[in-house]
């Protein structure tokens, strides 16, 4: 009983630090052996406590660590109706990379997309396309994280039109106007979120599109090793400054 009790505690000290958006409390509890599916009286799992774009870190964090997106409150609603309820489409890009079923009804006999019609084109065409993510092995996934980091030196979260503009320069030589065009042209096809920018997960999305539309990987072997070859001739991105 008393072990139970430790538990639940613990747990409800997971459920807190999603709330504050504390990813650091997130990973010591999860590392003390909080079980990373565990619900609160409500049955929502933590997914429900950090459900905002401004928290797309920690939802991230507790999906790689296995938190299934699928789970259903008392109410039968999983954390996708949440964020599509109340039209958070950041959220519901990384849910449904992860696994998240827009199929699932809820104990009022609704969809997802039934609580916000207008975000409903928005979740098929993802759907439609998350095979595409999965063509990513580890190895490219990893890769593309670090370079998307360097391009966010800022760490907003985000390559906005100024960020890709200077990684063109840096990867090619070529002039500021062909620069600019090719950046307004990456953020147009790229972004499903928000206008101007892309954000981690769409940038991964878009990589593994590329490789379906090749039929193989080596588009995105040829892009990491210009952008390493980069690295070679530049120095770190961080300290490049693209010249006139």
């Amino acid at each position: 009983m008393q072990e139970e009790s430790k538990q639940k505690s613990q747990e409800e000290l997971l459920f807190q630090a999603c709330q504050k958006g504390s990813l650091d409390e997130c990973k010591k509890l999860l590392s003390m052996g909080v079980d990373v599916n565990a619900r609160d009286r409500n049955g929502s799992s933590a997914l429900f406590h950090c459900c905002h774009p401004q928290q797309l870190k920690l939802v991230r964090f507790l999906l790689s660590m296995g938190l299934n997106p699928n789970l259903t409150n008392i109410r039968g609603n999983t954390a996708l109706h949440l964020a599509s309820e109340r039209g958070y489409k950041e959220i519901i890009l990384i849910l449904i990379l992860y696994g998240a079923d827009p199929y699932i009804y809820n104990l009022n006999g609704h969809r997802c997309d039934d609580l916000n019609p207008q975000i409903r084109p928005l979740i098929a065409g993802i759907f439609r396309d998350k095979s595409a993510y999965g063509l990513l092995n580890d190895f490219h996934k990893k890769k593309l994280t670090q370079i998307f980091e360097d391009m966010d030196s800022d760490d907003l979260g985000f390559i906005d039109a100024n960020k890709s503009f200077k990684f063109n320069r840096f990867v090619e030589e070529i002039s500021e106007d062909i620069a600019r065009r090719d950046s307004e042209e990456f953020l147009k096809e790229v972004s499903i979120c928000k206008d101007g920018q892309v954000n981690l997960e769409e940038w991964l999305f878009s990589f593994g599109k590329l490789i379906r539309e090749a039929g193989n990987d080596t588009p995105v072997d040829h892009f990491i090793e210009d952008y390493e070859k980069g690295i070679k001739e530049k120095g770190k991105f961080i300290d490049f400054k693209p010249r006139d």
